[in-house]
C-alpha cells in the first residue's frame, strides 16, 4: 500500500435517509437491552453487593 493512499471509509456508504427493516431494528434493540442488563448486573455484584455487604457488617459492630 502506499504511504500517501487513503483507504475508503464504509460508513460514508450508509444511507442515513432510509429507515432500516423492522426485525433488524428489533433485533438489534433487543441486544442493546441484554448488553444493558449485562452490565447492571455485573455492577451490581461487583461494587454495590460489596459495599451492602460492607455496610451491615460494619452496622452491626
Amino acid at each position: 500500500m502506499k504511504p500517501n493512499s487513503k483507504k475508503r471509509n464504509p460508513f460514508q456508504d450508509i444511507e442515513l435517509e432510509k429507515e432500516p427493516p423492522k426485525h433488524m431494528k428489533e433485533k438489534v434493540m433487543k441486544q442493546v437491552h441484554l448488553s444493558q442488563m449485562l452490565l447492571d448486573s455485573a455492577d451490581l455484584f461487583t461494587t454495590k453487593f460489596g459495599k451492602t455487604i460492607s455496610d451491615i457488617t460494619n452496622q452491626k459492630k
